[in-house]
Order: structure tokens, then C-alpha cells, then sequence
């Protein structure tokens, strides 16, 4: 799915394929199961994205994001 700028997303799970580590990093950043995140902006060249989660931005570029299962809430 492609990611939209000013649009909320909900965070449905992980992939398989992703490290522990990296999914603790995510979890710990706000990006778990059940929350959602709104995408602030978008780089010129698509990577990174800026993303607004719990209160907190964080930036990931497109390849971590595909890490993550996630569908649109608009």
C-alpha cells in the first residue's frame, strides 16, 4: 500500500520477516498493534517518511516500513 501524506493509518501487526530488535525499536517508538499513525510528510525521492505516532515524529525510510502491516482509516 502506498502511503498518502495527512492520512492516518492503523498499525495492524508485524511481518514475520522483521528482527526482534527492530520490532522492539518500533514498539518502543509508538508503532504497535491497535495504534494509529498520521504520515506529516513524504521526501522528494519517496524515503524517508515522516510519521506522527503517540505524540512523538518519527522518521523511517520505506524499506522499514514495509516491515509493517498497516491499512488506511480514511
Amino acid at each position: 500500500m502506498e502511503l498518502k501524506k495527512n492520512r492516518e493509518y492503523k498499525c495492524l501487526g508485524f511481518k514475520k520477516n522483521i528482527s526482534p530488535a527492530y520490532r522492539r525499536k518500533l514498539l518502543s517508538m509508538g508503532i504497535s498493534p491497535g495504534k494509529t499513525f498520521k504520515v506529516k510528510s513524504i521526501a522528494l525521492m519517496g524515503s524517508p517518511i515522516q510519521l506522527e505516532a503517540c505524540g512523538a515524529f518519527l522518521s523511517l525510510r520505506k524499506i522499514d516500513l514495509n516491515n509493517i502491516k498497516f491499512e488506511s482509516n480514511q
